[in-house]
């Protein structure tokens, strides 16, 4: 699994300023500086993981690296001081030492280290033969090294957090972009489905006026069923009197039978059209039925989209509170580098 540089400078920040495992902090260093070659702070940090190893020439490369990305970084030509001390050339750290006091000019240590050098004599040869002035200047020296490696510790975390927190804030706006793509995802589907509400109302009215036409019609069938009615009524009654003058009158019976046959054929067709009027109505109902299904349907898909709205409208809300609280972070950060 791939390390990220952010993590990898975490790593080797760890194992140079609080483990002191400093060959695994250069290889961690060296991942970084296939990478991202620009930065002095990395160049400074591997420089002293090659110091503390006793390694000065390549702890000077380092910080002569450091110091072509950033001339004016007093730390680089406080450590190239340092390792320059540390293999005998006295004068060439005296001129990194006043480096860094001109880019840093209330550094105490920097400014102690040059009395204490300049104060033991000008040449090599008289601090060499100045036994307890160089012991002094050593213990200088090394005072000044822990407050700095104890310096590069704060201010590595310090860099280590900023970038942290710079990521965050690229990964919020990340996810608030792909966020806004699914709201806006989401309101072309609330449209669309808008607008088959719409086209399911329009397709309500016409199915309304259809039903309200089927209505009228029905009404007619049972005006005309009620009619038949009465005339059954009627009918039933004239039978019953041709029944009663049926003895005496064969010849007008057999007349009234033929009526009779007639009326029930009439009676028929009427039973007939009234069964019709029936079935039609069952089927208006059932289509009835399949409209309050779809309508029912329609305001639920309707609801649904609601609802994904408001869920959607919560999420922004929340990242929004996160970006606002990396916000945060990152200016808390960047006052305490600055404060550093």
């Amino acid at each position: 699994m791939s390390i990220s540089t952010p993590e990898c400078l975490q790593i080797a920040s760890v194992l140079l300023y609080d483990l002191k495992r400093y060959s695994e902090a250069i290889a961690f260093y060296n991942q970084v500086l296939e990478l991202d070659a620009k930065a002095a702070s990395i160049w400074i940090d591997r420089g002293t993981a090659f110091y503390k190893l006793g390694r000065y020439e390549k702890a000077i490369t380092d910080f002569d690296k450091a110091i072509q990305l950033d001339a004016r970084n007093s730390l680089a030509w406080k450590q190239r001081g340092f390792a320059l001390y540390r293999i005998g050339h006295y004068e060439h750290a005296i001129a990194s030492f006043k480096k860094a006091a001109k880019y840093e000019p209330d550094d105490v240590e920097v400014a102690g280290l040059l009395t204490v050098l300049q104060t033991s004599g000008e040449s090599q040869r008289e601090l060499q033969t100045s036994q307890q002035r160089l012991v002094a200047v050593r213990t200088e020296i090394s005072t000044a090294e822990e407050k700095l490696l104890l310096l590069s510790s704060e201010t590595q975390a310090a860099t280590a957090q900023l970038e942290y927190s710079q990521a965050q804030v690229r990964q919020s706006q990340q996810q608030l972009v792909a966020l806004r793509d699914k709201i806006k995802t989401a309101q072309s589907q609330l449209e669309s489905s808008q607008a088959q509400v719409r086209q399911s109302q329009q397709q309500l009215v016409a199915f309304r006026g259809k039903i309200k036409t089927a209505q009228s019609q029905l009404e007619s069938s049972q005006v005309k069923v009620r009619q038949s009615q009465q005339q059954l009524v009627a009918l039933r009654g004239e039978i019953k009197t041709t029944q009663e003058r049926f003895k005496s009158f064969k010849a007008e019976r057999q007349s009234l039978d033929q009526k009779l046959v007639g009326m029930r054929g009439e009676i028929k067709t009427s039973q007939e059209r009234l069964e019709a009027s029936r079935r039609e109505q069952r089927g208006l109902d059932q289509k009835l039925v399949g409209m309050r299904g779809e309508i029912k349907t329609s305001q639920e898909r309707l609801e649904a989209s609601r609802r994904e709205q408001r869920s959607l409208d919560q999420k922004l809300v929340a990242v929004g509170g996160a970006i606002k609280t990396s916000q945060e972070r990152l200016e808390a950060s960047q006052y305490g580098s600055v404060k550093l």
